[in-house]
């Protein structure tokens, strides 16, 4: 039996040029997790917004002296972890959807516990036991 080399530089090409889309693949960034993965809420108030995700909570609508962070809204996040940062970005959503945190009431979201209260709202990651105590006068990380 022949082989016809056309077919074997056929294969050839197919094998590399699959090596290469391989190589591509890994190459590129990580997806970012999509609105799905976090849940909305607002205070009773609706002065604050926030995100909720399994390793961070990003709060907006802070009145805080944030560090200026460029165009956007002045926002907090932070992680499972108790890191805090300061950024600018806008959330998804219409807030009309989101979960109202009502005062007084305890809240379990992605590994969090969240305590509202109306002097402010209070997210502590369940498995860290870090998190961050949001105001609209102040932003303080644990």
């Amino acid at each position: 039996m022949t082989t016809n080399i056309t077919d074997q530089r056929g294969w050839r090409r197919l094998a590399i040029a699959g090596g290469l889309m391989l190589c591509a693949a890994a190459a590129m960034p990580a997806v970012y997790a999509n609105a799905d993965d976090y849940t909305y809420v607002h205070t009773q108030s609706g002065a604050t917004r926030c995100s909720i995700g399994d390793d961070t909570v990003l709060c907006q609508g802070l009145n805080a002296d944030l560090p200026a962070v460029g165009i956007g809204h002045d926002s907090a996040m932070v992680t499972a972890n108790g890191d805090l940062t300061f950024t600018s970005v806008g959330m998804v959503g219409a807030p009309a959807d989101d979960t109202v945190l009502h005062y007084g009431q305890t809240y379990h979201y992605h590994g969090w516990t969240i305590l509202p209260s109306d002097q402010g709202t209070r997210f502590t990651n369940d498995r860290y036991g870090h998190g961050m105590f949001v105001s609209i006068q102040h932003v303080d990380s644990f």
